[in-house]
């Protein structure tokens, strides 16, 4: 992060970067072909609640071998200063606290939160009629267009693409598509149950099945130009916008 400190004779003047999150240490890093982790997301509230925000994998989890989560998951730094200084928690995964190589540790979306999303939205038989195949969607993957925010009481907010999968393939089924995930910022170090008050919540926003099936003039699946973007009202903290691009299937005249 580079972060200004004054406004000084016209000139802005920039204090000494911060790295927030260690993408070589703490993540699965990328190379020349790519990577797991999204672009940062940086955002903070009128009164200086911030956040950092990345989609990606802890180091091991792209085999399995992460002791803190194997999910592609929303992993976030907070800051209470306008990101003069960035904490995580110090907690247990199941809190959704990991350790961090400077010592401040990462927030992230625990586990129990996309476990209960896959119960609930993903635990059938897919049938593809075209290929006569059978597949048992019970399992996800969380793509690379997303948008993390915090609101004006601090608390954080990610939509992120989601698609449902079984042990091979991912599918865009009509449950594919952008979901919310958020959570009172009090609760954040020690979250209760999934879905209530005091724990982390998840909400469907829309499908996007339809749009994902479509190539664009490259011949990429349409997932790459579907980037989701939140905004939240000014006049009543508990209205918040999703807007993005998508498309419905219409008929030819």
């Amino acid at each position: 992060l580079f972060h200004s400190e004054a406004y000084e004779d016209g000139y802005i003047v920039f204090g000494t970067e911060q790295k927030v999150i260690d993408e070589v240490n703490d993540l699965v890093g990328g190379d020349d072909t790519g990577s797991f982790n999204t672009s940062p997301y940086v955002s903070c509230s009128p009164d200086g609640k911030c956040g950092v925000g990345v989609v990606g994998l802890f180091l091991g989890a792209d085999t399995d071998a992460s002791s803190i989560s194997n999910y592609h998951t929303g992993i976030f730094k907070m800051s209470e200063d306008h990101g003069a200084s960035w904490h995580g928690c110090d907690g247990t995964p199941e809190q959704g606290c990991a350790p961090s190589s400077d010592g401040t540790g990462y927030y992230f979306i625990p586990d129990a939160v996309f476990d209960d999303m896959v119960a609930t939205q993903f635990n059938y038989e897919y049938v593809d009629e075209c290929a006569g195949t059978t597949s048992l969607i019970n399992d996800f993957w969380t793509y690379y267009e997303d948008d993390f925010k915090i609101d004006a009481n601090g608390n954080p907010h990610w939509v992120i693409q989601v698609l449902g999968c079984d042990a091979e393939f991912c599918y865009y089924v009509p449950e594919s598509g952008l979901y919310h995930f958020t959570i009172d910022a009090n609760y954040m170090d020690n979250p209760g149950p999934v879905n209530t008050a005091t724990g982390w919540n998840w909400s469907f926003v829309m499908s996007g099945g339809d749009t994902w099936r479509f190539s664009d003039l490259t011949g990429d699946t349409y997932i790459w130009n579907n980037t989701a973007s939140m905004a939240f009202s000014t006049e009543n903290t508990d209205i918040m916008y999703v807007t993005t691009n998508m498309a419905t299937v219409g008929d030819w005249a």
